[in-house]
């Protein structure tokens, strides 16, 4: 049975919140998250593709954490709460830093042109295009492109779409820095991408943990604790679960193997530093399995 089982609410509450402040806060505000749009994972000579690779190799991928639509869209559209396309871009304004949308595919179109006519979205989106489309008269151009252009310069990026220069991601790198200290997002556990921040944390901490003892911790994650960070925490756990980061077994959710490396990336701030204690983590999860283990003891012998 998982130790978290056996926690009283007072305690479940305690470890909710310094994981949402100790943990969650120190990941979410230190890393530049963005939401990265255009052709499919499948499509690997895609720009997309190129600048995925360029963001998450080299010393400068600790900087970063990458959110794809395709991750989210199965359990937004139909998951237990259904989400609508106006929730999604809700949540994209508070939780992300930064879209680049490359519009290289009829999808990432249709999100250019919806991104761009929200006016919480526009600041934060920056447009990633193909030279050869840069002197053609198209709706594109005239349209969503004319709108992010007058956010600010380099809101519409032209690259070859053979091959990414480093000069090109340098600037790209540099748009995304600016349109995240202008347009900082905010911290609220209540949506989907946050929550997932959360629970690695959670599982790396508690594992394992039932279904229900991490209910109530999803509960007490919010202030004040809140039903909706419970359903956002579900449908995390959906997409964590889909990505292979996240198992169940016959005592609860763990961390895969893979959960745990991507876990530990988060923590990272460089090849030698992190931005959490995983030592002071680890102690402080022995004190868990510790106490519960003495109140299992206790109550044996009444």
């Amino acid at each position: 049975m998982s130790s978290t089982s056996e926690m009283s609410d007072a305690q479940l509450r305690y470890l909710a919140t310094h994981l949402r402040d100790e943990v969650l806060h120190k990941i979410f505000s230190s890393k530049i998250t963005l939401f990265l749009c255009g052709k499919s994972k499948e499509a690997g000579k895609s720009i997309r593709s190129q600048l995925a690779r360029e963001f998450t190799n080299g010393i400068n991928s600790y900087r970063y954490e990458i959110i794809y639509p395709e991750d989210l869209f199965e359990e937004l559209a139909f998951g237990r709460r259904r989400y609508d396309l106006l929730s999604l871009e809700n949540i994209l304004a508070d939780s992300v830093d930064a879209i680049v949308l490359v519009p290289e595919s009829a999808g990432a179109l249709v999100e250019l042109g919806a991104f761009a006519n929200n006016d919480r979205l526009r600041g934060r989106i920056i447009c990633v295009q193909d030279e050869k489309h840069k002197k053609r008269r198209s709706f594109v151009q005239y349209g969503p492109l004319r709108l992010l252009r007058r956010e600010g310069r380099d809101r519409v990026i032209y690259v070859n779409g053979s091959s990414v220069t480093e000069d090109q991601m340098k600037r790209l790198r540099g748009a995304v820095s600016m349109v995240a200290r202008v347009s900082p997002k905010r911290a609220d556990v209540t949506n989907i991408i946050q929550m997932q921040h959360f629970i690695l944390p959670a599982l790396y901490l508690l594992e394992p943990i039932t279904k229900q003892a991490l209910g109530r911790l999803l509960r007490y994650a919010a202030d004040p604790p809140s039903n909706e960070a419970e359903t956002a925490g579900i449908a995390a756990l959906s997409v964590l679960s889909k990505k292979r980061l996240v198992e169940l077994s016959n005592d609860g959710y763990r961390l895969t193997r893979q959960g745990l490396a991507y876990f530990k990336r988060l923590a990272r701030h460089g090849k030698s530093r992190t931005y959490l204690d995983l030592d002071a983590m680890d102690t402080l999860r022995v004190q868990i399995l510790t106490l519960t283990c003495r109140q299992k003891a206790f109550s044996a012998t009444l």
